[in-house]
């Protein structure tokens, strides 16, 4: 251990003292969303000890200085999570009982809509994702369970073309060009695309007035299933009774 590491333990240990003294629960994080240290109040709360993950992904506007203040429900009940920068790469999170303000749960409303929706869904502006919703996530393995809110675009988009392209490198490139320009352009668009394991999917978006984008991607592997199959028959009637059906 070196005398660098001593003193950040000796810190931490001032910090633990320190929280210990606040009436709200609070937890300390680094910037790789490590947890270095929470207070009594949080610990004794099984009901925050317990959703530590919910905490830590409602939070990370507030460390990438997107918002001032971040909310995430708990067991039933909203939550208003605050930060304070500290030294070393520290953040300290301050967690509070919410009263929301009418837009924060309309916005609270949405999201939780959104999530609930059969078919995956995006929503970007600025060049950065500001919401996809679970759906998405399951449908795009390259996603895992990160937050992917304030995530550049561009990032996504690489990441699609190479899992469209399974390691075909000229592939990747022109699928990457091709996303990056429709996106880039201001408007709106649709288009459709086989994914790697065979299933068949629409996307659709539209733009909003501030120029952002919501899309949703649209699993139609049954429908175009159904299609080539009633193709096939039409095309076996037509080779059984070339005169009688026109």
């Amino acid at each position: 251990m070196t005398i660098k590491d001593i003193e950040i333990n000796r810190d931490l240990k001032k910090t633990q003292s320190l929280i210990n003294l606040f009436y709200h629960p609070v937890l300390v994080v680094n910037n790789d969303l490590d947890i270095l240290a929470s207070n009594n109040k949080l610990n004794e709360s099984e009901a925050l000890s317990s959703n530590l993950p919910t905490i830590i992904d409602a939070i990370v506007p507030l460390l990438n200085g997107e918002q001032e203040l971040a909310f995430c429900v708990i067991e039933g009940e909203e939550k208003l999570c605050t930060a304070m920068p500290m030294e070393h790469g520290r953040t300290l999170v301050k967690i509070a009982r919410s009263k929301p303000s009418a837009l924060a749960k309309r916005y609270y409303n949405l999201v939780t809509a959104i999530d609930k929706i059969p078919d995956a869904a995006i929503i970007c502006s600025d060049g950065k994702i500001d919401l996809v919703n679970e759906q998405f996530q399951n449908i795009f393995p390259f996603c895992g369970n990160k937050s992917l809110n304030g995530v550049p675009l561009d990032s996504i988009l690489n990441d699609f073309s190479d899992y469209f392209a399974q390691g075909d490198s000229h592939l990747q490139a022109v699928t990457y060009r091709f996303l990056r320009r429709k996106f880039n352009s201001k408007q709106e668009m649709s288009l459709s695309f086989t994914a790697p394991d065979g299933q068949f999917y629409e996307y659709r978006d539209n733009l909003t007035f501030t120029g952002g984008r919501v899309g949703l991607i649209i699993n139609e592997s049954q429908i175009k299933g159904l299609n080539e199959q009633l193709e096939i028959s039409f095309n076996g009637v037509l080779g059984i009774f070339p005169s009688k059906v026109t």
